[in-house]
């Protein structure tokens, strides 16, 4: 795999053991009703996968979100875009709680005030740019 730059992978298959710094763009398919661990997967991320800029997350709890992001914001230095689909029916992000949740923890870690957030119109994506 030395000229791949993109990995798609479902999250109950994610088992990585090996650094692949050329790897900048995963998509994580949490939508699986297969039972992994969220921890070792958020483990192995950060690594084996240090050059991470963007990053893809199908997920199908909305509250996996924060989970997800703290871990992430916190661990992947060159990270740029994150952008999280939910894929379970009827769920969805409440963009204002959201908003709320992140603009505290800009402020309580740090963050570059410059992040955007948005919000998809059906209120099942969002897309952090920072």
């Amino acid at each position: 795999m030395p000229n791949v730059q993109s990995l798609r992978i479902s999250a109950p298959l994610f088992n990585i053991s090996t650094l692949l710094t050329r790897i900048t763009s995963l998509t994580i398919d949490f939508s699986s009703n297969i039972i992994y661990k969220s921890t070792n997967i958020l483990h192995q991320i950060s690594t084996y996968l240090p050059n991470i800029r963007y990053l893809y997350f199908e997920l199908k709890n909305a509250q996996d979100i924060y989970i997800y992001l703290i871990y992430c914001l916190r661990k992947l230095v060159h990270l740029l875009d994150i952008h999280i689909t939910l894929h379970e029916l009827n769920a969805s992000i409440d963009d204002q709680g959201f908003q709320l949740w992140f603009n505290d923890y800009k402020l309580l870690n740090g963050l570059n005030n410059r992040v955007q957030v948005e919000f998809g119109d059906e209120r099942n994506r969002l897309h952090i740019s920072l």
